[in-house]
């Protein structure tokens, strides 16, 4: 392998106007460097925008249309520091209420936080108004970008709370900063029941999250979707197309006749009252239809007879239609399986760019898609004012309303739909007018584009950010919590506490029980963190001054000197701390040669310019210069930090933080080894979810140097950049081909690492944390075998043109790939000869693209295709690693029968060295142990039986239960699991138990003819006299099994348990 000088084509896009722009930090000494804004200027005009701003805008109520008053906003500008390892280095924010106009004004970004290699990353508008949907401006709640944010005269529209609505979901997308926390912090609650109850739990309350199908008002349910019409009105109303075009007139909500409405397709038309079809405007929407978008897509290339282009979404058609002048824009959201086509009146729409704009604010909005019960056709229904006979008259639009037929034929017809009129003399002229629109959006973009025979994708460069990896503030936060809504630990805390602890509860944290090392570690991550991702804590030392000092003193005041954060946002805080400084990510790496090795090495960079690097701008002292003690190319790995006991984040540290949480006698003791745990859990989720990048598991630190742009020091990691732009927190790729073929959870016990991949869950994929890294299903495994890094590449080589498409694949890739043999047995370079490609594998995927450099060898380097590739089945992975680890941090309690004389427990097999402690919990949470009880092992080889544990009965006083807490210790992590015990359970005698059922007895030999009645004696004569069957007896099929098993009512294995977590805290009687 060897490295290569950056590919030209491969400079961020953005590069040029940093340099233009002067923001070098040479330039404007220790100012940082600023990324370009991924937003509009200005919603009415062309403006310039930056993510220093200032930023105004309104904020109305979506059905009413009213300026909302006293909502909180807060803007929040993230920087960002480190040469190649790069971590958060902070924000400032700004909060502010909007006035009786609705209106809120946020001025430019103080930039206080300078240093070297420091990059302001990004800008993000937060509003909480309780009774109302919250609003970010980067995201949807229901996942996705948004793309109707600008700078100035923005206009925020928000929907009021539903009954059907979840706070878990709104508290998962709000990821509050601490401003909006301190006023939302009375969801925590809801949040936690929300959860569980989509999770699978039974609360037997209505409020809140309802039952898949529930939410319907009066009468049944439709009992199918063809009982459903798709309701679309919702992603562009009238006002909308109003507010974007300068319409002053008023519109007639229609829907259009050219296609029959249904489930997944809705027309809407806005006729432009007493006006020409000129100032009209009408979308039409296909959500989820049966066929797929397959078909939609074909309706858009039919009808808008242009190249497909990027101007929306990857897939977008962009028209004007000759003559008429009447707008199109088609395109395809794959995310949500929804295609929409965008017809606007030349009078509506004065330019092409007005109509692009307005399929932008309806790609941003589709998560208002919804399902109504259908009604009956125009023919069938009464008049919308009965007493007057004139429809519309009521006040509200009839929507379901039929327009004749002539009007419907010339929607249709605007964009040729079904004609195909001028489509060909036009076509030159519409393509040159999408690649105009697109110089003038995006002057500075660096594209590339090539046709291939595999795909035919237009292919380009996008915006990038800078790296890390993944990023803590965006991939890795919405990793971790795509898992915890897989992982069954919510649905675990909830059940073994009584519904009192989840994700959402608050924990406290005591800096007075901290040590110096702690102490920092805990300050410097919340100094670094981004206050936008949830991991802000209220509190903390100074938070709480003197009873008389000015209210906005304490605002954020818990208790004393107390942090207080949710659970879910101490494991937030964690994967932050992981790279504070940035440094931590040294030992994030695998040995390219020996991933199990405790340490790993990449030479290609000088040891000295790293060392040098690291002091400068990666948290490293910089006597480690002098001493050659920083970072050099070497480092102990991912593996060694697994069993470090001096890392104060690692799991040594972690577990016995998990241990004190749960037998700690007090309630604040347990609360604060909790939130450290959780500190280290979010940890090593981090490290995990790094080895799902091929650069971590190959040991490719050279790939993470690359020049992000001609400021010194602006370096990072191509793949990072791509994902953070692509996909942000919200829209991670969600399947992977390659996980397949897993057990079924009857089929999977707690140690399934043989098992593929795909697991159910509740059911760990390892039953180890090494397991997890580099077993079978692995996720590094995955990262090292199917996929390349920047650095891993292939040397340049000579290549004949006689070759075949295979051979050359074959010579190009050598020996030295380290790829397993499915992406390498087959794999082509596609097209063949050529001067630029692909090497694409025998699945498809592009493993790396290829030009010709100017000796005339074929050069292999990645690019965008390559890492859509790549993150299409590392993320989903490494949310599929995240999930399994957190369910095997906290696994079901075992099958446990409890009584006023003892307990009854099934341990799993492979647990060891059990011991349950019977604790009993005051009401203000004092904890007392009354019995420690160790449980025997099973024999290697023997099935599990159940256990009975005697132990005095308590007397208890109002306010005072028992809790069980059992620990023990397996091949993965040690086990501490916790189960408060119902009190009606301990006034329960234990049953008497049941005598064992005697051995089937042996079938009787087939007798021979004209011996039946001897036989039947014989049988009889052999059969013991206490092993009668009584009426009642199970079957010959479900008979016991022999003396020494457990009877089937008691017999339970980890596996039934793993795979029923909605039993997983039944106490039987």
């Amino acid at each position: 392998m060897t490295s290569r000088p950056q590919h030209p084509s491969r400079l961020a896009p953005w590069a040029v106007t940093v340099a233009l722009l002067g923001l070098a930090p040479g330039s404007l000494g220790c100012a940082p460097i600023v990324r370009p804004a991924p937003f509009e200027g200005a919603r009415t005009q062309v403006t310039d925008t930056s993510l220093l701003g200032p930023f105004d805008g309104q904020i109305v109520d979506s059905t009413t249309g009213e300026p909302i008053q006293d909502a909180v906003v807060v803007g929040v500008w993230s920087y960002d520091r480190g040469d190649g390892f790069i971590g958060p280095h902070g924000s400032e924010s700004v909060s502010v209420q909007t006035d009786s106009a609705g209106r809120y004004r946020i001025r430019r970004a103080p930039t206080r936080v300078r240093g070297t290699t420091v990059r302001l990353v990004s800008f993000h508008l937060v509003v909480y108004k309780r009774g109302y949907a919250s609003y970010r401006s980067e995201s949807l709640m229901l996942g996705g970008a948004r793309r109707d944010f600008t700078g100035r005269h923005n206009r925020i529209v928000m929907d009021k709370w539903r009954e059907r609505d979840s706070h878990a979901d709104h508290l998962l997308f709000l990821a509050p900063p601490r401003e909006v926390r301190r006023v939302a912090g009375w969801e925590e609650r809801d949040a936690n029941l929300d959860l569980y109850r989509a999770l699978g739990g039974s609360t037997g309350e209505s409020a809140g999250l309802q039952p898949e199908g529930g939410g319907q008002e009066g009468g049944e349910a439709p009992s199918s979707l063809e009982d459903l019409w798709l309701e679309a009105t919702e992603v562009m109303l009238p006002e909308d197309v109003a507010m974007r075009t300068g319409f002053d007139g008023e519109f007639v909500v229609e829907d259009l006749g050219d296609f029959p409405r249904s489930h997944f397709y809705h027309g809407v038309l806005y006729r432009a009252e007493g006006l020409e079809q000129e100032y009209d405007f009408s979308f039409r929407v296909w959500h989820e239809p049966p066929g797929g978008l397959d078909p939609v897509v074909q309706i858009f290339k039919d009808n808008l007879p242009v190249e497909p282009s990027a101007e929306v979404t990857p897939e977008t058609w962009v028209y004007e239609e000759p003559g008429t002048q009447f707008r199109g824009v088609g395109f395809v959201d794959r995310e949500t399986e929804t295609g929409v086509l965008v017809s606007c009146g030349p009078a509506q729409c004065i330019d092409v760019e007005t109509a692009i704009i307005l399929a932008k604010y309806i790609s941003g909005r589709l998560d208002k898609l919804e399902r109504l019960p259908a009604v009956a056709e125009a023919s069938e229904r009464e008049p919308a004012d009965a007493e007057s006979g004139e429809p519309g008259e009521s006040g509200e639009p009839d929507r379901g309303g039929d327009r004749p037929r002539r009007k419907q034929r010339r929607a249709r017809d605007r964009l040729g739909l079904g004609t195909g009129s001028g489509r060909e003399r036009n076509r030159r002229g519409a393509h040159a007018m999408t690649h105009r629109l697109r110089r003038r959006r995006r002057p500075l973009a660096v594209s590339l584009a090539l046709t291939l025979g595999v795909s035919g994708a237009a292919l380009g460069l996008a915006p990038a950010n800078t790296a890390q990896a993944w990023d803590p503030s965006t991939t890795h936060q919405g990793l971790l919590e795509a898992a915890i809504t897989r992982s069954t630990m919510h649905l675990r805390w909830m059940d073994a506490s009584e519904l009192e602890r989840g994700l959402f509860t608050s924990l406290r944290l005591d800096p007075q029980r901290l040590d110096e090392d702690e102490l920092r570690l805990v300050r410097l991550a919340i100094a670094r963190g981004h206050a936008d991702v949830g991991a802000a804590p209220l509190g903390g030392p100074g938070a709480c001054p003197r009873a008389d000092a000015p209210a906005d003193t304490q605002l954020f005041c818990v208790d004393r000197d107390l942090w207080q954060l949710s659970a879910l946002g101490w494991l937030r805080l964690g994967m932050v701390a992981e790279v504070s400084p940035p440094a931590r990510h040294t030992h994030h790496f695998l040995d390219r040669q020996q991933p199990e090795s405790a340490s790993w090495s990449d030479q290609e960079l000088s040891a000295t310019v790293l060392r040098a690097r690291s002091a400068r701008s990666n948290g490293e002292p910089r006597a480690g210069v002098a001493t050659r003690t920083n970072f050099d190319g070497s480092s102990p790995s991912a593996m060694a930090w697994l069993e470090d006991d001096a890392d104060l984040l690692a799991p040594p540290r972690t577990f016995e933080h998990l241990r004190a949480a749960s037998l700690a006698p007090t309630l604040a003791e347990r609360e604060h080894h909790l939130a450290l745990a959780l500190m280290g859990v979010g940890a090593l989720l981090h490290v995990v979810q790094d080895l799902s990048v091929p650069a971590h598991a190959r040991g490719d630190a050279t790939a993470f140097f690359a020049p992000l742009s001609p400021a010194p020091g602006d370096r990072g990691l191509p793949l990072q950049e791509f994902a953070r732009v692509e996909y942000g927190r919200s829209a991670l790729p969600t399947a992977s081909t390659l996980l397949s073929g897993a057990p079924t959870a009857a089929e999977a016990g707690e140690d399934s690492s043989s098992a593929a991949g795909g697991f159910p869950s509740g059911v760990p994929i390892s039953a180890t944390l090494a397991g997890h890294l580099l077993g079978p299903t692995g996720v590094a495994s995955l990262a090292r075998g199917h996929f390349l890094s920047e650095t891993s590449l292939p040397a340049p080589a000579y290549l004949d043109d006689n070759l075949s498409a295979s051979e050359a694949a074959q010579a190009l890739l050598g020996d030295d790939h380290g790829l397993d043999p499915v992406e390498v047995d087959g794999a082509i370079l596609s097209p063949w000869p050529a001067q630029r490609g692909y090497l694409l594998s025998p699945t498809g995927r592009a493993l790396a693209a290829f030009d010709l450099d100017l000796e005339g060898r074929v050069r292999p380097y990645l690019d965008e295709t390559c890492y859509r590739d790549q993150s299409a089945l590392l993320l989903p992975a490494a949310v599929e690693v995240t999930r399994s680890i957190l369910d095997l941090l906290w696994p079901a309690f075992p099958e446990a029968r409890v009584s006023a004389d003892g307990v009854a427990l099934t341990l799993p097999p492979t647990w060891r060295g059990a011991t349950v402690h019977v604790l009993v919990e005051t009401g203000g949470g004092e904890r007392r142990e009354l019995a420690s009880l160790p449980l025997t092992d099973t024999p290697e080889g023997a099935e599990p039986s159940e256990q009975r544990l005697p132990f005095a009965q308590p007397e208890l006083v109002e306010g005072e239960r028992v809790v069980l807490v059992l620990t023990a210790e397996r091949d993965g992590p040690p086990v501490v699991l916790e189960q408060v015990v119902s009190g009606d359970a301990l006034t329960t005698p234990a049953p008497d138990p049941e005598p064992e059922p005697a051995p089937e007895p042996e079938p009787a030999p087939e007798p021979t003819p004209g011996e039946d009645g001897d036989a039947s004696a014989d049988a009889a004569a052999e059969q013991p006299e206490d092993a009668a069957v009584p009426d009642d007896a199970a079957a010959p099929d479900d008979a016991a099994a022999p003396d020494d098993a457990a009877s089937p009512d008691d017999a339970d294995t980890s596996t039934e348990a793993e795979a029923a977590p909605e039993s997983d805290s039944d106490t039987p009687d």
